[in-house]
């Protein structure tokens, strides 16, 4: 009977000791996934043949937490559907508002596109990454189900998230004044107003007015939402952006339409929580918006004749115009060189044998930089600092122009060579004012853009024209657009053996002149005021970077 009792309580015992293996496994299985900070965004069905975009999105609050060796287990041999290009990597600072404050967020996005090709429920590969400090990442389990049945888009939208007439998510451009005078300024303030769950927005054309140059105020860092009244109902407002506008001629000038993106987080309420969890209950929603074009009168007055002398006495045939954005971190394969890298191959070898004499090279984050180096391997690993971060290109190729004279001088054999990743997001002027300014001095932009073929081409849910998807863009027209209009080159590299070619079409096009274009008839900028900005982009380019 002792041994039955023995035995019994040694049954009970091992039982016991299960339940907690079990409870602490299941207690570790739950942490191990509440703590992955990479969040899966994508829908859940998917149509065969169709074009299917897999994103994972990772937000972060310090710069030292950027990732640096993403992996992805795709599982080998797995028929059903086609990876049809990436990663494709994208970086963003951002506005993150949370219990109605507001900081700055930093964000990066890893882009797959798949084509499925067979019926069934897919796994999709759990993303690991390790951070700059040291920190590991991982996203939360997807799955996918694909048909043949056409994707009807709005039956997928959660209920809470569907439009109503009380939904509002707008973003209005103001001036303070109506009226102004030649040489005055005039402030404009950008304000989002909404009553939804807005996480971030970001914005995705710059300022077009022209010809003016502005200056942008910095927004205290606890910018918060408040509570105004907007067209009879109570709605929560924050300021986006405040810049002084200077105009450089006189006249009418228009603020034309800004395009932002607004993301915001719906969440479903008829998904079970647990459910939800693993397989996404909520859904973060990207919302185009578009400002309304705003007038400002402009009134002549004579200005001053003086004209600021330049010191330069550069004898550069050519300017070598590098992009050192964080965005060109990104790559077209986890495999593949980063843009960065592509792009550090291509000086090296456009400059080989050639006279550091011969060429200017002025660097460009969000501001345009002289290196003080002559050393070319020194200046290509020159990366900008956190704050000075974007994309100012229409700044940088004014920068360079003017460091080597060929604003204030003839110099018919001058050209500028563009390496970049992207569109303009940082200058104080506009495309056409720059595009003017260099057909006035025969001055040709050759461009070299690093993305893959793919890269420029995504698509977000647009709930302002009725729901549905669109196509949205990494834009390079407005370099494509300098290009052409200067009768330069536009190439496009996402492989590193496109380089050599490239680099020959390069040196062959630096022999011819540039074309002797006339600049639009209705560009006629203020001297006086066009040297001051002049002025302004040489001193930036002369500070740290």
């Amino acid at each position: 009977m002792a041994s039955l009792n023995s035995e019994r309580s040694c049954y009970q015992n091992i039982n016991h000791l299960q339940r907690i293996c079990l409870v602490f496994s299941l207690f570790l299985f739950l942490s191990i996934y509440a703590s992955a900070q990479i969040v899966v965004d994508a829908d859940s069905v998917a149509q065969l043949g169709q074009t299917y975009k897999l994103r994972y999105q990772y937000n972060f609050n310090d710069s030292t937490e950027r990732i640096i060796s993403p992996t992805w287990n795709w599982e080998k041999n797995i028929y059903g559907f086609e990876v049809l290009m990436g990663p494709s990597r994208s970086s963003q600072t951002s506005t993150s508002i949370k219990n109605g404050r507001t900081t700055t967020t930093y964000g990066e996005t890893f882009t797959f596109l798949l084509s499925f090709n067979k019926e069934g429920q897919y796994s999709m590969p759990i993303m690991k990454a390790q951070t700059g400090s040291g920190k590991n990442l991982f996203s939360n389990s997807f799955s996918v189900r694909a048909t043949k049945e056409a994707v009807s888009l709005s039956s997928n939208i959660p209920t809470s998230s569907k439009s109503s007439k009380n939904d509002l998510l707008v973003v209005e451009a103001t001036f303070n004044k109506n009226c102004i005078t030649l040489g005055d300024s005039v402030i404009c303030e950008i304000r989002l107003y909404t009553n939804l769950n807005v996480s971030h927005m970001s914005s995705s054309s710059n300022m077009a007015i022209c010809p003016a140059f502005w200056h942008e105020f910095e927004l205290p860092k606890d910018n918060t939402f408040e509570t105004v009244e907007y067209k009879g109902d109570s709605v929560h407002s924050i300021l986006w952006q405040k810049v002084s506008i200077i105009p450089m001629q006189a006249g009418e000038f228009v603020l034309e339409p800004m395009k932002f993106t607004a993301t915001r987080l719906d969440s479903n309420p008829n998904v079970d929580p647990f459910e939800a969890f693993f397989n996404g209950g909520s859904m973060y929603r990207d919302t185009v918006i578009l400002t309304n074009p705003i007038k400002i009168q402009v009134e002549n007055r004579q200005l001053p004749d003086k004209v600021i002398a330049f010191d330069s006495k550069s004898t550069h045939n050519w300017g070598l115009v590098i992009d050192r954005s964080s965005s060109l971190k990104a790559q077209n394969d986890s495999l593949a060189p980063t843009y960065l890298q592509l792009e550090s191959i291509f000086v090296e070898q456009l400059t080989k044998g050639k006279k550091f004499e011969d060429y200017s090279v002025t660097l460009f984050a969000g501001k345009p930089h002289f290196p003080k180096s002559s050393n070319l391997s020194e200046i290509i690993k020159l990366s900008p600092s956190e704050e000075n971060d974007g994309s100012a290109i229409y700044d940088a190729i004014l920068a360079s122009a003017l460091r080597d004279d060929a604003l204030t001088k003839e110099r018919p054999q001058y050209s500028l060579l563009l390496l970049t990743d992207g569109s303009d997001n940082r200058s104080r002027f506009s495309e056409k004012t720059l595009t003017n300014l260099l057909l006035q001095h025969h001055i040709r932009v050759d461009v070299i853009v690093f993305a893959s073929r793919n890269d420029s081409v995504y698509y977000v849910f647009n709930d302002t024209i009725g729901g549905g998807m669109i196509k949205n863009t990494q834009d390079f027209s407005d370099v494509e657009r300098i290009a052409k209009a200067t009768g330069g080159l536009f190439i496009q590299i996402y492989d590193k053996n496109q380089i050599s070619n490239a680099i020959r079409k390069v040196k062959d096009v630096q022999l011819r002149h540039a074309p002797n274009r006339q600049s639009n008839q209705d560009f006629f900028p203020e001297p006086y005021l066009l040297n001051l900005l002049y002025k302004e982009i040489e001193q930036d380019a002369m500070k740290g970077f």
